[in-house]
């Protein structure tokens, strides 16, 4: 069931869109009331024109019908974009909390809804709002008593004619959702799973087409999305099964009130014009269950996509009150008894990790592959939450904080090319939008994040500069240069918690010598400083090494009592203000 926290939410989101559905509800009852006009038009017709050739009563009659048909399909018209409206309002007031949590969610352990699937399924969702999936057959339904009351005033037993065929497509539809449910939810997940498949396949496609996996993984692939493919087509052959049935059973039974009309006629109980009428009404009263007959496939979707939201939203819940501002921290990091599991109840990757990151202070992290210091440098910088245990910064959990109030005070710089699609300007300083007034300072602070990264001067020689467009695939730069960057975007507004993850794995020496001496006075500045290095020059300045052996600490010292004494020269301090390697 959908828990206190999301329908709060969806509640919120319907209720801002209130108007827009409230005024689709009440076209939807002068639709149904106009829908009676062609009834009684026929009606009239065959009793009044018909047997008194009354020209001009067909004329006024006429007119009254075409104006009842314009007014009723231009409420038709204005209901189905109310509804669109409100699918659009529905998708303000919720799609940011949906990606927030998504977001989130990268930080825990694996959900039922986690990935970019959960927004699709909120699009299914909000599709289904917008009247693309039987919502508008819904709102009919409650006026269908109106023809039911028509066709008793007409004749009693045209009134049964109707609740029979009523009832018939009612546990039509009762047996097609008990038979597909099942098969339905098995289906979605199974093709969920099939285009993240997809997904990480194109994601490394380079990888393997150069090593010549890309035809037995695409065989792979299509294997796995055939078999969805066919599951999913045997479950449409037997919704159609029931939609066929549906549709023999409305035609059956509007031939049915034909034959009864024409002998409740002939016995004197009802008018000619009442015959035609009476068939025409059960059509109409029957054609909204029929519609959301052959929309149950589609609410079944929605129904999935509130399920899937739901799960998204219960594990990864708002915190109770909004943290309260707290002042700027000093960047003194403890972790305490720490445990972190792998995503998907995967195995333990740290364990009962205590150690503590000081300000002032270079930290270097070692370890064999494996071992969890990626882990632990996400878990230092909040990418990752912990599984248990306990961490701080200057005495406060970091659930005390507001997330994007905290990451301002820590520069992260991963393994892996992380730079965002945007302009070099624009990923350095971390998507930052000022007033035009603040311009002039926000570009002060980038270029000096620059030229302690040393990559002032590389910027420069693009042909744009710092505007140079960069692609979320890295397409255009250099892994080199996108890791300088990346140390560019790190060391932005001098954050009081530096954590670089391998950060010269594609540098050269002169990308080193400024990683080095942008970590020294990282250090100055009094910066809590963690560094994950395979190469020991890039250990020489650091005051403590931890030793990381299978999730656990196994040691941990000044560099010297871990590594012995240093035997690479201390390095030259670099003038930050000119290029590294010039005099």
């Amino acid at each position: 069931m959908p828990k206190p926290e999301f329908m709060s939410l969806v509640r919120s989101a319907l209720k801002a869109c209130s108007s827009h559905i409230g005024f689709a509800v009440l076209f939807s009852a002068l639709i149904n009331i106009l829908y009676l006009a062609p009834t009684l038009y026929m009606m009239q017709v065959y009793d009044r024109v018909v047997p008194s050739q009354g020209l001009l009563t067909l004329f006024w009659l006429s007119l009254v019908v075409l104006l009842a048909l314009v007014v009723l399909y231009s409420l038709d018209l204005m209901r189905s974009r109310l509804m669109v409206r409100a699918a659009l309002r529905f998708n303000d007031e919720l799609a940011g909390q949906v990606i927030h949590r998504l977001n989130a969610d990268q930080g825990r352990t694996a959900t039922k809804g986690a990935g970019t699937q959960a927004l699709r399924e909120f699009d299914n969702l909000r599709q289904t709002i917008a009247g693309q999936g039987g919502i508008l057959a819904l709102f009919d339904i409650p006026w269908t008593p109106i023809y039911l009351l028509a066709a008793f005033l007409i004749h009693p037993a045209l009134a049964g004619l109707v609740v029979v065929g009523g009832l018939l497509l009612i546990s039509l539809s009762v047996v097609n959702d008990r038979t597909a449910r099942a098969t339905a939810t098995t289906n979605h997940q199974a093709m969920t799973r099939a285009y993240g498949n997809l997904d990480a396949l194109l994601s490394k496609s380079e990888v393997i087409r150069v090593m010549g996996m890309q035809k037995r993984l695409e065989t792979k692939f299509i294997s796995e999305r055939n078999r969805v493919i066919d599951a999913t087509a045997d479950q449409q052959i037997k919704a159609s099964k029931y939609s066929v049935v549906g549709k023999f059973i409305r035609t059956l039974l509007q031939s049915a009130a034909l034959g009864l009309g024409g002998w409740l006629a002939v016995t004197g109980h009802i008018t000619v014009g009442s015959i035609i009428a009476a068939s025409v009404l059960l059509s109409r009263a029957l054609q909204p269950l029929e519609q959301v007959a052959s929309a149950w496939p589609a609410l079944n979707q929605a129904r999935a996509a509130i399920l899937t939201l739901n799960d998204l939203f219960s594990d990864n819940p708002e915190p109770a009150h909004q943290p309260l501002a707290l002042p700027v921290p000093t960047g003194r990091i403890s972790m305490t008894s720490l445990f972190y599991r792998a995503r998907g109840g995967g195995p333990m990757i740290l364990k009962g990790i205590n150690a503590q990151l000081l300000p002032g202070e270079i930290v270097g992290l070692i370890g064999p592959s494996g071992a969890g210091k990626s882990t632990f440098a996400k878990i230092v910088v909040g990418a990752l939450t912990p599984d248990a245990g306990d961490i701080r910064i200057d005495g406060a959990t970091y659930r005390d904080w507001d997330a994007d109030a905290l990451g301002v005070h820590f520069g992260y710089m991963p393994q892996t090319n992380m730079l965002l699609g945007g302009t070099i300007a624009q990923n350095i300083s971390r998507f930052t939008s000022v007033a035009e007034a603040e311009r002039a300072a926000l570009d002060a602070q980038i270029v000096e994040a620059a030229k302690r990264a040393g990559v002032h001067e590389m910027i420069l020689q693009f042909p744009d500069g710092y505007n140079t467009l960069l692609s979320n695939t890295g397409e255009g730069i250099s892994v080199g240069q996108a890791q300088r960057i990346s140390l560019a975007r790190a060391l932005f507004g001098n954050p009081k918690v530096l954590v670089l993850d391998e950060p010269n794995s594609a540098l050269d020496t002169p990308g080193e010598m400024a990683l080095i001496a942008a970590m020294t006075e990282a250090k100055a500045f009094g910066a809590s400083v963690l560094i994950i290095a395979h190469r020991p020059s890039m250990l020489q300045n650091a005051d403590r090494v931890i030793v990381l052996n299978g999730g656990t600490i196994e040691r941990q010292g000044t560099r010297d009592e871990i590594m012995g004494p240093s035997t690479v020269p201390e390095a030259k301090p670099v003038d930050l203000r000119r290029p590294v390697g010039q005099a």
